[in-house]
């Protein structure tokens, strides 16, 4: 009995010693995280701290706080160097945090860095660097309409007129073309896919990707069906070592009126203008709801006015309409009212804001540049304008109140980057995100890549490129900012142009 409670006694003491010490790695954790942004106290220095506390911290970083550790002292950074696992293990908390697997990457410490070195070109802290450009054609059964990247650079998305594919680039730093898609899915369903037919324009987006919580990801195609436009959600898993696509749910034509043109997709849900509303559809529950605002189509006037641009955020919803934006907050879901309708309703926008310096039209294309939602900061929006008559376009970036902002007195929103280059056409699509909460964009005109900064510097514009050949208005460029890849593509041609940063 002696022996067993001295036993007891024994585990106890090295229970507890096992959980002090992991308390105080959480609260080292915790220090070294307010200190990444910017609210450490004053006190020990975290460069005196054991060595083994030290490299727990770290590794439970995300790369780029790694190396924001590494540029406060000597100390840090020579560990970090000594240390080229940390890397590996920091790259694992990056693919945690954005739902990516970790077989999407070859090397996850060099991924790390590749992801480091991008937030240090959108900072103006990197040295030039050097692009490699790998054009490649497509051989599938129609041409290309539209494609994306992934999140982590591995998996593009393309999409023809009545198919989408799979291509596997690899987890390498340099991608390898591949030369067959790995996944095709037939969007036909035995019924004939047709141009836009019956629609005042064709649709603005194509095919959209969303991250599922598993690492597979979500695709959402738009199309139009005998002049009706339908949706299909696709899922591809590439969890395995040979990816599928199966449609988890689809929305026939009857359910969405031929003037739908304008989609939004985040995850479970889809946003569509319908007719003279908005409707959101969370397509796993089949649910809907159908809402306006009063005279949200009467001010302001706007001759050019299509349709309006959505951007889901959720729980919000922002609309664009000529240069004036109002954020929603999505009302509750509900089952289809007979003869599948949606519920409707309307409701008060959270705030309304006049974009400064933008045109009184709708904009080509838009961004919003957060991932992340955080309602206590505010939304970078990037738009793409057509001036003079679409002989050039131009680029604006705002900032916007943040979803809490007062309805009655909400804030102004600030136009912190202005892109318009004199002799070159820019085509009407980009890619963008934010490092660091400074929003960045890339677009290309011409024969060349541009990135727009907005931040420290505002209205730093940096070439990126030149590219192997120019493009035109029916370019397409998609990003990912994790493996630094960029992939655009050419409609006029049926090309995609694959760009890697050379270490």
């Amino acid at each position: 009995m002696k022996a067993l409670r001295t036993l007891r006694t024994a585990r106890s003491t090295a229970a507890l010693a096992t959980r002090q010490q992991e308390r105080v790695e959480m609260v080292a954790i915790q220090s070294v995280t307010n200190g990444v942004n910017g609210k450490e106290k004053k006190g020990k220095s975290v460069a005196s701290w054991p060595e083994r506390v030290l490299l727990r911290v770290i590794e439970c970083c995300a790369p780029l706080e790694a190396w924001s550790l590494s540029q406060t002292s000597r100390t840090l950074r020579s560990l970090i160097k000594a240390h080229d696992e940390i890397w590996t293990e920091c790259m694992h908390q990056l693919c945690s945090s954005k739902h990516i697997l970790p077989q999407s990457f070859t090397d996850l410490s060099q991924a790390a860095k590749r992801a480091v070195r991008f937030a240090c070109i959108v900072s103006d802290q990197a040295p030039t660097t050097v692009w490699q450009a790998q054009p490649f054609t497509p051989f599938v059964r129609s041409p290309l309409i539209g494609a994306a990247l992934a999140t982590g650079g591995r998996w593009l998305v393309t999409r023809s007129r009545d198919e989408v594919h799979v291509w596997d680039l690899g987890g390498h730093a340099v991608a390898r073309i591949p030369a067959s898609p790995s996944a095709v899915f037939d969007l036909n369903n035995g019924v004939k896919i047709e141009p836009s037919k019956a629609q005042s324009e064709p649709l603005e987006s194509v095919l959209q990707l969303s991250q599922m919580c598993d690492g597979n990801i979500l695709i959402h195609v738009p199309h139009v069906t005998n002049g009706a436009v339908s949706s299909q959600v696709l899922m591809c898993d590439v969890s395995h070592e040979q990816p599928t696509l199966v449609q988890l749910r689809s929305l026939l034509g009857n359910d969405v009126p031929k003037g739908t043109s304008s989609f939004s997709f985040k995850n479970q849900l889809v946003a569509g203008e319908f007719e003279t509303a908005m409707t959101v559809w969370r397509w796993d529950l089949d649910t809907w709801i159908t809402f306006t605002e009063d005279n949200f189509f009467d001010q302001p006037a706007c001759p050019s006015h299509t349709s309006v641009q959505l951007h889901l955020i959720p729980p919000y919803l922002l609309a664009v309409w000529g240069g004036e934006a109002k954020l929603f907050e999505i009302p509750k879901l509900r089952s289809r009212r007979p003869r599948g309708k949606p519920a409707f309703m309307t409701i008060p926008a959270l705030w309304s804001v006049r974009l400064p310096e933008a045109p009184n039209s709708n904009p080509c294309v838009g961004r919003i540049l957060e991932d992340v939602y955080d309602e206590s900061r505010p939304l970078h929006l990037a738009l793409v304008y057509a001036k003079e008559e679409k002989l050039y376009n131009e680029v604006l970036v705002y900032r916007l109140p943040p979803p809490v902002a007062s309805s009655k007195a909400p804030q102004s929103p600030v136009l912190v980057a202005q892109l318009n280059l004199a002799g070159n056409l820019i085509s009407p699509t980009l890619a963008g995100g934010t490092v660091q909460n400074l929003p960045w964009s890339v677009m290309p005109a011409g024969d060349r890549l541009f990135l727009l900064r907005c931040g420290r510097k505002p209205n730093t514009i940096t070439r990126m490129c030149t590219l192997p050949a120019a493009v035109g208005q029916d370019a397409e460029v998609s990003m990912c900012a994790i493996s630094g890849r960029i992939a655009l593509l050419d409609r006029a041609k049926g090309s995609i142009t694959i760009l890697d940063m050379q270490e």
